[in-house]
């Protein structure tokens, strides 16, 4: 009987062991995208220092991409080098794909990516015909699950790409597995306005 006993006293710790170890995962990692939300709009400000004339986006790095990144969500890749070299990761500060510390990968990294970050911009208000304010959305997703390799929609890139993108959209994703089902999701917006002379 006391076997009994400790066998099912052992069962619940151990149950509750393991639902605490998985907590504590989730909220690390919610922690980090948190964290990359708040430098992608950074980022974003920071890049708005170099606008100072109304409509003259063309000294900025990711904000003058009207093609790209306005009206849909989109990897900010244009300042991303394709590859790192030596042991010292030259992606900082410039790139969507992170490890699980955090750390800006280079697009020859995506594949290993924990955390992927898209931006979506809107001209807000204009100025006699030239806009001077910008809505910036910035919305970081990661995998639900453990391994990547899994994960439906998935290119040679991982995650991180067009069609993982694709996926990703909508409450559930336009695609079977996709959205909510698949990832977990941060975002965060901001305003951003020309920095005039």
């Amino acid at each position: 009987m006391a076997m009994t006993a400790f066998a099912v006293g052992a069962a619940g710790v151990i149950a509750m062991q393991r639902a605490s170890i998985q907590g504590n995962a989730d909220a690390r990692k919610l922690d980090t995208a948190n964290s990359i939300a708040r430098d992608w709009l950074e980022r974003l400000r920071r890049d708005a220092t170099m606008w100072t004339q109304p409509g003259d986006l063309s000294k900025t790095n990711f904000i003058k991409q009207t093609g790209t990144l306005y009206g849909k969500w989109a990897m900010p890749i244009s300042m991303c080098p394709a590859a790192t070299t030596g042991t010292k990761s030259n992606a900082d500060g410039l790139c969507p794909a992170f490890d699980i510390f955090g750390r800006d990968l280079a697009q020859d990294h995506f594949a290993d990516a924990s955390f992927c970050v898209n931006v979506w911009l809107d001209s807000a208000t204009t100025d006699g015909g030239a806009a001077d304010l910008v809505r910036a959305e910035v919305r970081v997703y990661w995998p639900r699950q453990l391994a990547t390799s899994a994960l439906p929609h998935t290119g040679a890139s991982g995650f991180c790409d067009s069609a993982a993108i694709a996926a990703a959209d909508g409450p559930d994703g336009p695609l079977p597995g996709g959205g909510t089902a698949v990832y977990h999701f941060v975002y965060a917006s901001t305003m951003i306005r020309m920095t005039p002379l």
